[in-house]
């Protein structure tokens, strides 16, 4: 049974659907209308088809569904389900473009990149793409090149497919997953593309975009570092040398935010964020058409956004959501760290901490030393700590077995070249250096000499707006998008979508969508609305609700009010978010404390579920 869409009257030329986002009376009544429950779990992803009447969402429960969107509740049923074979969250899910829906992408948390044929029998269905070291943040789909796709991973790597290559056997996956053999692959599943292009960084690639008119030319990525780097995907391809290995390439644009220092208060490399310096989501500005004027109420529609594409949205964790001019470099100074309102002033506190651990003593005071003294958070910190020992022992040796093949084929290729020459270490001292550089730790690595270095080699577009007061403490996937020309949308763990006035950077709306978290927000190609997702086990359509009008004579009258009144409870709850968003970044051990707990207790279950197996070698 199809919905009843919704009807505003208007005056005035229509030119294009997507101007409809612009209308005030259109965003006043944006609200949840809709709760499509397909799934078990949370929903960490969620798209638009090309025609904008299915959604694409995955889940904790390892499926992924396809689902119309118009439908009453009582009719919503997904019309393609598929639970897939791997033992970790479905993190993003994509559709091939130009496939009707026939393809889709998929990314798990453990690393894992399968291709997944709708329209296949079940034999055939899914295809393994490639295995990360770790989770898979994004895939990218390129428009301008529809058989290529971008999978960005927090193993510090960017790889590049194309699905006219032929397929070979897949890599193995390094995490619990069924994908445990590399000289098989999963059962009802093919092996993976051999002609992808991996492309290795410093740090994390947690999110990317492709540009709306540019394609392939201008492509995002952002790194946990805290920097944006924007490549030409023609010169990105020329990083990679004649012998395949990986060479970093380098950008001709980043971007950071003003005043963000390199490193804030406690060290996050044992969770997936880097603390403000991870970035969650990266959105071009969408191209606007000519409008005319008086089509809407008054503002600020086409004054100085011109006809879009210019900017870039990047949003942190533990910071606000940044605007950048892609067409003005940074005139500003850097801006000190102690005078922004969204760090917490701890300059004192670290220097006494470095003291410390300078002078060998440590001195832990208030709520830090009863945690500290509590016995089962000290097995839980050890526990954890074995753990992570564990995974990084683990990342070498998959390291060491991925480069011998290659170092045995050109060490056969090179017996007649000369010896090389002399480095002055013992064999056992080389081995040790190189333990030790690969035990390094990418946080490690960002210092004020490095952010130093990074911004002196591209240029640094201009910071524009900065918007304040969503939370984003806890989920490492955080979608921020731009809704038409005046306002900027963020999700928050606070269980809300936040609105800003993008000219003034001001909240104006909140929106409940979630019990807890709300991560992804995905816009509808043409109308005025969007579906979003989060920690519930359904997915929101949120679109305007003409019924606040209906039994009021006065219309501008009841428009001021209501918005007023959103306003109103928009700027307090980015002020109680804020606060709670400096509490968390002053209390990182806490944080650490919380994480060993929940790391431990995963463990525990692993392994008491590997001792329950029935089918387990007795010893």
């Amino acid at each position: 049974m199809q919905k009843n869409r919704f009807v505003f009257e208007y005056t005035g030329h229509l030119d294009d659907d997507s101007c409809w986002r612009d209308n005030h009376h259109f965003f006043t009544s944006l609200q949840v209308t809709n709760n499509i429950s397909v799934h078990d779990g949370c929903v960490n992803t969620v798209c638009w088809d090309e025609t904008g009447n299915y959604l694409l969402s995955g889940s904790d429960d390892r499926r992924i569904c396809i689902t119309p969107a118009f439908l009453e509740d009582a009719f919503i049923k997904p019309a393609y389900s598929q639970k897939l074979p791997a033992d970790s969250n479905v993190f993003t899910a994509k559709f091939l473009p130009q496939t009707s829906g026939g393809q889709v992408l998929v990314g798990f948390k453990c690393g894992c990149v399968l291709r997944v044929f709708t329209d296949r029998p079940a034999e055939s269905m899914i295809e393994t793409v490639y295995c990360h070291s770790y989770a898979v943040y994004d895939v990218l789909t390129l428009p301008d090149h529809p058989t290529c796709f971008i999978t960005l991973s927090h193993d510090q790597s960017a790889v590049i497919f194309d699905t006219r290559q032929p397929v070979s056997v897949p890599t193995p996956c390094s995490q619990r997953c069924y994908f445990r053999d590399s000289s098989v692959s999963p059962p009802g599943t093919k092996g993976c593309h051999s002609g992808h292009l991996r492309m290795k960084f410093e740090f994390p690639v947690t999110a990317g975009d492709i540009h709306p008119l540019d394609g392939a030319r201008r492509i995002a990525l952002a790194f946990a570092d805290g920097f944006v780097r924007v490549f030409d995907l023609r010169r990105l391809t020329q990083g990679i040398s004649s012998i395949g290995d990986s060479v970093q390439p380098l950008p001709y644009q980043i971007t950071r935010p003003l005043g963000l220092p390199a490193q804030v208060e406690e060290r996050r490399c044992i969770r997936l964020d880097y603390g403000p310096g991870h970035i969650t989501s990266v959105k071009f500005e969408p191209p606007f058409p000519r409008i005319y004027d008086g089509l809407f109420p008054a503002g600020g529609v086409g004054s100085s956004v011109g006809f879009g594409a210019r900017r870039l949205l990047v949003s942190h964790m533990y910071a606000p959501v940044f605007l950048f001019d892609l067409n003005k470099t940074e005139s500003a100074e850097e801006v000190d760290p102690e005078t922004l309102d969204w760090l917490p002033h701890t300059h004192e506190d670290s220097e006494s901490r470095s003291q410390e651990s300078v002078n060998g003593e440590a001195a832990p005071q208030g709520t830090r030393t009863s945690r500290s003294r509590d016995p089962d958070i000290r097995i839980a910190l050890a526990f954890f700590h074995w753990l992570e020992r564990r995974r990084s022992q683990r990342q070498s040796r998959v390291n060491e077995e991925r480069t011998a093949d290659p170092q045995r084929e050109e060490e056969s290729s090179e017996d007649t070249e000369e010896p090389e020459p002399d480095t002055g270490l013992a064999p056992s001292d080389e081995d040790e250096a190189s333990n030790t550089e690969s035990r390094v730790s990418p946080f490690d690595l960002l210092t004020k000499e490095y952010v130093y270095n990074v911004l002196q080699s591209a240029s640094r577009c201009r910071q524009l707006k900065a918007y304040r007061g969503h939370r984003s403490c806890r989920t490492v996937i955080k979608d921020a998008v731009f809704w038409g020309r005046d306002h900027i949308l963020s999700g928050s763990e606070c269980g809300h979508v936040i609105a800003w006035n993008r000219h003034t950077g001001e909240p104006v709306r909140v929106i409940k969508a979630d019990n807890a978290v709300v991560n992804r927000i995905a816009p509808h190609p043409t109308l005025p609305l969007f579906a979003c997702s989060g920690i519930d086990h359904a997915v929101k359509l949120v679109e305007p609700n003409p019924q606040i009008y209906d039994n009021t004579e006065d219309l501008y009258e009841e428009y001021t009010r209501i918005s007023r009144q959103h306003v109103s409870e928009a700027t307090a709850l980015c002020e109680e978010n804020a606060k709670y968003t400096i509490d968390s970044l002053q209390s990182g051990s806490l944080h650490l404390e919380r994480l060993a707990r929940l790391r431990t207790s995963q463990a525990l279950r692993q392994i008491l579920h590997r001792l329950m197996d029935p089918n387990r070698p007795s010893t």
